[in-house]
């Protein structure tokens, strides 16, 4: 029993901590994909200016 739980925390704590961003970045690229007017820019697109 305490294996199964302790094995629950593991993957509990996998799914939070690394699927769901992953999933949450890869829905925003998405979106930014077929957004025609993208008024967000990434960094790497935006030159610095000094």
């Amino acid at each position: 029993m305490a294996i199964s739980l302790g094995f629950e925390i593991i993957f509990a704590t996998y799914i939070i901590l690394v699927i769901v961003p992953c999933l949450y970045l890869s829905l925003e690229d998405i979106r930014l994909f077929f957004k025609k007017d993208a008024s967000v820019k990434r960094k790497s697109e935006v030159r610095e200016t000094e």
